[in-house]
């Protein structure tokens, strides 16, 4: 079943600081295809699991990934199991306060079978 995890920092991000959430992935797990951010130049997006870095320990900016149409695809889809703890650190280098920055997680709920 598709689903998006969307998650929205409504607190303003000054530059030269950060902000951290989790999202937890729930009871099924989920394939994650794609992601989408607020596309602000200069900020960092780094996903972790309890396990370590999901993608790398260096954030990517938000820049290339885009937003709308334009997110980014992964390559391989990267299964996150059931009640995964996903933690999402965003760092503002932007030169300027940020406000509502969002990022989505883009995918699929897959049942056991």
């Amino acid at each position: 079943m598709f689903f998006i995890y969307n998650l929205l920092f409504t607190s303003s991000i000054a530059d030269g600081s950060s902000d951290t959430k989790n999202i937890n992935i729930g009871g099924t797990d989920f394939m994650l295809h794609e992601i989408r951010t607020s596309e602000t130049s200069k900020v960092r997006v780094t996903l972790k699991t309890a396990e370590g870095n999901l993608f790398s320990s260096t954030g990517f900016d938000s820049a290339l990934i885009g937003k709308g149409v334009n997110g980014y695809r992964l390559p391989n889809p990267q299964k996150l199991t059931a009640n995964t703890q996903l933690v999402v650190q965003v760092v503002n280098n932007s030169g300027s306060t940020i406000n509502n920055f969002e990022i989505q997680l883009i995918g699929e709920k897959v049942e056991a079978s």
